[in-house]
């Protein structure tokens, strides 16, 4: 939104922007790519399968460029080599970074593995400090993990409840490969280039084409804009999967 501000009361393409910002979603649920740490990939990757797409069509209405020989020799031919080092480093980037991820992540497992069994170790002694504990606690009518400053497993409070983690796409793929899966970096880099290429360019079509008819009604904008405010009033929360529901006549907008 501060982006489309730029642009003013002129006219211009939203495609660019909505292209950039449906590449930023896809590294964020379907990758797991923190936004912070996304930099200017997502910009840079999706001008780049917008040139590409822009060569392939030429290549189906050219007839001199079908030939490959023939294509490769032209300017054309150069700026796709270009274009897909710029589409596939994006993917290895990711790829490169989620399996340092996992593998930090194996690491401190292990570590935490081999802490557990010292702790193991000194099981009698807990034992004997646990008898000792649950005598006085008994007499005060304290629970075992209040006398003795600890929390056990019984101890656990209902409104005691984990973090939910969301598991994206490319992060089930990886655990899939590191847990007998035969699935080797190329074949995972494929899928997330599949994922990342069209799952994009079509979500970002439909929302530019939305844009402009929204564009061209003020009077459906001023009727969403009330749908809006009066599930949010002056509030500045995000939104939540709850608020979507209740965005009836938005949703038939760009259904």
């Amino acid at each position: 939104v501060e982006k489309l501000r730029k642009e003013g009361e002129k006219e211009f393409d939203c495609h660019d922007y909505m292209s950039e910002c449906t590449v930023e979603i896809l590294l964020e649920t379907a990758m797991g790519v923190s936004k912070k740490t996304q930099d200017k990939s997502g910009f840079e990757y999706a001008m780049a399968v917008m040139k590409m797409c822009n060569i392939l069509h030429l290549r189906q209405t050219k007839v001199w460029l079908r030939p490959e020989l023939l294509f490769k020799l032209t300017r054309y031919g150069k700026d796709q080599v270009h274009l897909l080092d710029t589409i596939h480093s994006l993917t290895k980037k990711v790829l490169k970074r989620k399996k340092e991820e996992h593998q930090k992540a194996k690491k401190s497992i292990l570590e935490k593995s081999s802490l557990e069994k010292l702790i193991a170790q000194d099981e009698e002694k807990l034992k004997e400090m646990k008898t000792k504990a649950s005598k006085s606690s008994a007499e005060d009518k304290f629970s075992y993990g209040q006398a003795a400053g600890l929390k056990d497993d019984l101890d656990v409070e209902d409104n005691d409840v984990g973090e939910k983690k969301r598991s994206a796409f490319l992060d089930f793929m990886i655990e899939c490969a590191q847990n007998g899966v035969v699935l080797t970096d190329d074949e995972i880099k494929e899928q997330v280039d599949t994922i990342m290429f069209e799952g994009h360019d079509t979500t970002a079509a439909g929302s530019s084409f939305f844009l402009c008819m929204m564009g061209a009604r003020p009077d459906i904008q001023e009727k969403c804009l009330q749908e809006v405010d009066a599930i949010f009033g002056d509030s500045d929360r995000p939104c939540s999967f709850q608020d979507t529901l209740e965005m009836k006549y938005l949703e038939r907008c760009i259904m």
